[in-house]
């Protein structure tokens, strides 16, 4: 699969996630290992889509921002399913640090 088409496979399938899970919408911490949980849920979706569509999740700066904010991840039911720890909350820094670092100076 070209990454072209995997690419938009996974913005398909976030949305069909974010319809059905309200922690993919919010940004919320997700659990460790929540790709095998959905594989098993959606198993017509290939594995390396639905780890694009979470990719695209964790990458962000909201979601970067509340594993710093938040204590705990979430399930795809909402519920707390691990905590966050400071090596994380130090790497979300570190991602946060970087981005700001890219963007342009503004006077």
């Amino acid at each position: 699969m070209s990454n072209n088409v995997r690419t938009q496979l996974a913005k398909a399938f976030l949305v069909e996630l974010k319809n059905r899970f309200i922690i993919f919408h919010t940004h919320f911490p997700l659990e460790i290992g929540i790709d095998k949980e959905l594989e098993s849920l959606f198993p017509q979706v290939p594995k390396p889509v639905i780890k694009e569509a979470i990719r695209r999740v964790v990458h962000t700066v909201t979601y970067q921002q509340n594993l710093i904010r938040y204590e705990d991840r979430l399930n795809l039911r909402g519920e707390p399913a691990g905590k966050i720890t400071r090596r994380e909350q130090q790497n979300a820094h570190n991602f946060l640090w970087k981005y700001q670092s890219r963007l342009p100076m503004t006077s």
